[in-house]
């Protein structure tokens, strides 16, 4: 049975929201995420600040969510907005603005967890069918008001801006609001509103805890080009600035904007190869290139196989996948041999293509690191590493051959975004699963006694960047390992045994008697698990409590003959 996931989310409203955090958790349990909420009453989220701080400190609080609407803070907003002077209006407002600073500010206070924050879609001309003047006066306020709301998002560390205005925009303020909700249970929102809302919302979450999309799988007629490649050739496909052409065009340039914020692509099609590549070489209306996928597998063996084949090649679990084919065979066939790949038929008219992309993706990333838009490139890096394999006789002679280089230091003010952002991501080589914010980062790269290091690496192949982590914590009686990490990227080329190489000769000159290791096992970690599981066998480091406060924890006892892993792979 897959473990699952639990957060804890503090949320300030001012109005119902029950039905949108439902329509979230039925969401997150896809994912193997469980939630563990904690709401505010409707107008008296400030006054029970105290009952949420008493909640944190019973249980981390892993992301706050902060949404306050202006008809609900006032009577004289809901129903009276007309009569009242425009003076007494903006002094409302600015009340409501100071009130979400005071939040935002209480919670930084003592927690660097996300927050995120809501900004106001007018609903007010809707509702009260405001005229002339009045709606203008209205416009301008609520304006005002996001502005604001904008301001706190940019003053505030690991802040970020939920667009319920952009939703209103998409959909029609029609369609996304409900009056007869409102006056029975002041919930704002209609059933589609509810529905979209917390999908907005669910990407954050999705973002924050490790469940991103990070592969795209694509067919290729009837996806990437109308018509069959086959049988219409590669000047017949549908693909051009014309009806339908234009739509398929639209589709692979948003295809290649997210490759270019660091998502990977792979082509799984039931064509010859060499039409493929003749594809790509002559139509010039191809957006995408070859070179812009990681994986292409063109053949006609079952697409189940060859999507395990790029797993494989690729290194990455089904949940982190998303898979795009126009066949209701093939998406079938995919959802039964990969229930965790997301399988999305591309069903209807191509100019819906996009929208699709977009609603059904988890692509959210609240920063965009120069890995990210190198992320392909790096994989094309692997796959020539890879053939290196082939002209060496073993291991130690493949590993040797790289000539690779791995640095261990301090890190510098701009490397925090990345190493936030590896913490958030690396599942599978990583002690404790601990999930840092920049602002958890910065925090501890000032704080005494604790110590973070980045690791990265090169090769002959090229610069693999920053591809690992540690955070280390120094007490009277001992040295306390509480979190390393490495991409799978590099794993198996013991440069998780230089670590703990590192990891030894750092603390020594702290003359501590104990290094500890934490390690919080989970479905995910099964590598680093089965690696200090190793080194346990070997003696060269000990099993010291099984459980202890749901943690296992390792001592580090004997690391000497890892000096000599330097010299015997020829590491620098």
């Amino acid at each position: 049975m897959t473990q699952k996931s639990k957060i804890n989310v503090s949320i300030f409203r001012n109005y119902t929201i029950e039905p949108i955090i439902e329509n979230i958790e039925q969401q997150l349990k896809f994912k193997d995420i469980l939630l563990n909420k904690n709401i505010s009453g409707y107008n008296n989220y400030l006054s029970e600040f105290k009952k949420f701080i008493e909640f944190s400190n019973k249980k981390k609080i892993d992301l706050f969510i902060v949404s306050i609407f202006p008809e609900s803070f006032s009577e004289k907003i809901n129903h009276l907005f007309s009569e009242i002077k425009l003076k007494e209006q903006n002094d409302i407002y600015k009340k409501i603005i100071l009130d979400i600073k005071e939040i935002v500010h209480k919670i930084r206070q003592f927690s660097e967890a996300p927050i995120l924050l809501t900004n106001y879609p007018n609903t007010l001309e809707k509702k009260l069918n405001l005229e002339n003047d009045d709606i203008f006066d209205n416009i301008e306020i609520n304006n005002w008001f996001n502005k604001e709301v904008s301001k706190i998002v940019d003053n505030f560390k690991s802040t970020h801006l939920v667009d319920l205005k952009k939703i209103a925009y998409q959909f029609g303020y029609n369609n996304i609001f409900s009056n007869q909700y409102w006056y029975n249970t002041m919930l704002p929102f209609s059933n589609l509103g509810v529905v979209e809302t917390s999908k907005k919302l669910s990407k954050f979450f999705f973002h924050f805890f490790g469940k991103n999309h990070k592969l795209i799988i694509l067919d290729a007629d009837n996806t990437l080009w109308g018509g069959i490649l086959g049988e219409e050739g590669i000047n017949g496909i549908k693909l051009g600035d014309n009806i339908p052409g234009v739509y398929y065009k639209n589709f692979q340039s948003h295809i290649k904007n997210l490759k270019n914020k660091g998502i990977i692509l792979a082509l799984c099609s039931k064509n010859d190869l060499k039409d493929i590549n003749e594809v790509f070489k002559k139509n010039k209306q191809m957006i995408l290139k070859k070179n812009d996928f990681v994986s292409i597998k063109a053949n006609w063996e079952s697409k189940n196989k060859n999507i395990n084949l790029i797993l494989d090649e690729v290194n990455l679990k089904p949940e982190h996948v998303i898979f795009f084919d126009d066949s209701p065979y093939e998406i079938n066939l995919i959802k039964k041999t990969f229930p965790k790949i997301d399988s999305i038929q591309l069903k209807g008219h191509p100019s819906l293509f996009t929208n699709i992309l977009n609603e059904k993706g988890n692509f959210l990333s609240t920063t965009i690191s120069s890995t990210d838009k190198e992320r392909t490139s790096l994989y094309h890096q692997e796959n020539k590493r890879k053939t290196l394999v082939n002209f060496s006789k073993d291991e130690e002679d493949y590993i040797k051959s790289l000539k690779m280089v791995v640095t261990i230091e301090k890190p510098q003010a701009n490397d925090v975004e990345r190493l936030s952002q590896l913490t958030n991501k690396v599942n599978q080589f990583n002690s404790t699963s601990l999930r840092l914010t920049e602002a958890n980062i910065s925090k501890n790269l000032n704080k005494k006694n604790s110590f973070i290091f980045k690791i990265s690496s090169k090769d002959i192949v090229g610069d693999l960047g920053i591809i690992g982590f540690i955070l280390i914590n120094i007490n009277k009686q001992k040295v306390i390992v509480e979190n390393f990490l490495l991409s799978c990227r590099v794993l198996g080329r013991k440069i998780e045994n230089i670590i703990l190489v590192f990891i030894s000769n750092f603390c020594k000159k702290f003359k501590k008697n104990e290094i500890e290791i934490f390690l919080a096992k989970n479905d995910k970690n099964k590598a680093l698990q089965e690696f200090l599981a190793a080194e346990n066998k070997k003696k060269n480091i000990k099993l010291k409590k099984k459980s202890h406060k749901g943690k296992i924890i390792y001592n580090l006892i004997n690391v000497e003959k890892f000096n000599n892993i330097k010299q015997r792979f020829g590491y620098e």
